[in-house]
């Protein structure tokens, strides 16, 4: 019987590769399990779209009758998905159904409509344009809200948003949106302390704090802005300008600078003095370049992400009022797939003709932050498979045949050719090998009989039977190794 089977991976495992999460030491592992379980083969690759672990061997389900179940089994991980067929047969049967169920199993391929991917690097950011209202009317007053969401399609912000009303469960500065179409915030609370990641699904209307732990900002410091590069990174800026990066797809924060680079601009003395606004509000474009925005008069300020190079001059922007706070900036593309910045002011939002250096006004409405991230919508190329290892691990025990008990006693020699080395056994009968993959190697066990499978050790050649040698009294097996590449 063949049977295929898919399970949807947790959130935690989604972009982890099942070749560097232990899938082969899991495999092996369970089927250690098993009673009287002989191991005929384990081993992964890495397709680079995907990756699998492959295994056979045999056990006995009941411990106490002599028949046995073959097993021969793919599991596959591809986009956040695991995929597993597997033939169980009685091994007295294997002559009539081995060698179909093993060409069935191999037959497992996916097509080019297979399941979407659900891993975040393989997401595609779609065009729509979040803010975090800054206020909200209720009972006829005005008040500070800082939790709600509005939503616009199509980068229109003439036409009225969706809103999602105080779903943030604090107030907050920083809103960023992922290539998963997420948002993803942090308190704008002052701390001083460590603040996990919030992450709001729209389509959902549901969010969760992630494991992603900025770390404390100092004291009197609020966390002010975020945004989103090319990689689908996510960065955080506190309102003295340390910045951190977030990398969804591994779950690692890094700290990316704790010294303001503006520092190095001739004109950082007219906006830092005793009462100036901030300038920590800020976005990336698809060059590697941050634009940020001076709060007193909405003048735009930039620096190489690269070499953390400021530019030398300020770019005031015509069409503002003159009236402060302005809050943050976003690139977009829009419909034409022409750039566009938009830039959050007091009660309004503008969209920048860089150009130009002209601000014209779009839509009223007074926004914390702005998040989007279609200026870096790729489509996504598969993964080039990885190149085989240099190195492989050989690994297995010799153990009884009859009472699979292990015999660190047994004398075992690997090698290419000849009488090859002798291999030093643990207590359980456990060896480990160094080889190279691509390459065939033989054994030979004194004084006692040892029949093993000889592996082809890049994981794609076809196993074939080794020879016996002279027999003893009593018999020894010894399980066949599996292989890793380290």
């Amino acid at each position: 019987m063949v049977t295929l089977t898919t399970q949807v991976l947790p959130d935690s495992q989604r972009d982890l590769k099942l070749t560097a999460a232990g899938g082969q030491d899991t495999v092996w592992s369970s089927i250690q399990r098993l009673p009287r379980a002989q191991v005929l083969s384990v081993e992964q690759q890495d397709i680079g779209s995907y990756e699998e672990v492959r295994y056979e061997y045999t056990y006995a389900p009941i411990t106490s009758a002599p028949g046995r179940t073959h097993v021969v089994g793919r599991r596959v991980w591809r986009g956040g998905l695991q995929f597993q067929v597997e033939y169980r047969g009685d091994a007295s049967q294997d002559s009539r159904y081995l060698a179909d169920g093993r060409q069935l199993v191999a037959s497992f391929a996916f097509t080019e409509k297979s399941w979407p991917s659900r891993r975040y690097s393989a997401q595609m950011c779609d065009d729509k344009l979040y803010g975090i209202a800054a206020i909200r009317y209720t009972n006829g007053n005005w008040e500070d809200d800082c939790r709600t969401i509005h939503e616009f399609a199509h980068n229109d912000l003439t036409e009225a948003p969706v809103v999602h009303r105080q779903v943030l469960p604090f107030q907050s500065y920083a809103l960023a949106k992922g290539f998963d179409n997420c948002l993803y915030s942090v308190t704008k609370a002052p701390t001083d302390a460590p603040e996990f990641v919030y992450r709001y699904d729209p389509a959902t209307r549901k969010g969760a704090y992630t494991s992603w732990r900025l770390p404390a900002q100092g004291p009197d410091v609020t966390w002010i802005s975020a945004a989103t590069d090319e990689r689908g990174d996510l960065y955080f800026l506190t309102s003295d300008a340390n910045q951190v990066k977030v990398s969804p797809a591994n779950g690692t924060v890094t700290p990316i600078w704790y010294v303001d680079p503006l520092k190095k601009a001739p004109f950082y003395p007219s906006i830092s003095f005793s009462g100036a606004g901030t300038h920590g509000n800020f976005c990336l474009d698809d060059s590697n370049t941050m634009y940020l925005v001076y709060s007193t008069d909405g003048s735009l300020l930039k620096v190489t992400l690269p070499t953390q190079r400021p530019n030398p001059d300020l770019m005031p922007l015509s069409g503002l009022p003159e009236r402060g706070g302005y809050s943050d900036l976003l690139m977009q593309n829009d419909e034409a797939g022409r750039r566009r910045l938009y830039l959050a002011g007091p009660k309004a939002v503008y969209k920048v003709d860089l150009a130009r250096r002209r601000a014209t006004r779009v839509r009223k409405g007074t926004y914390t932050d702005l998040a989007g991230c279609n200026l870096f919508r790729i489509v996504p190329r598969p993964a080039p498979a990885p190149p085989p290892p240099a190195t492989a691990s050989w690994r297995g025990r010799v153990l009884n045949a009859d009472t699979y008990q292990p015999l660190p006693q047994a004398q075992l020699r690997l090698g290419l050719s000849g009488f090859g080395k002798l291999v030093k056994l643990g207590p359980q009968g456990t060896f480990s090998y160094p080889a190279k993959p691509g390459l065939t190697y033989t054994y030979r066990a004194q004084p006692e009989r040892l029949h093993h499978d000889r592996q082809h050790l890049d994981g794609r050649a076809r196993p074939h039977r080794a020879g016996h040698f002279a027999p003893a009294p009593g018999r020894w097996h010894h399980r066949a190794a599996r292989k890793r590449a380290v």
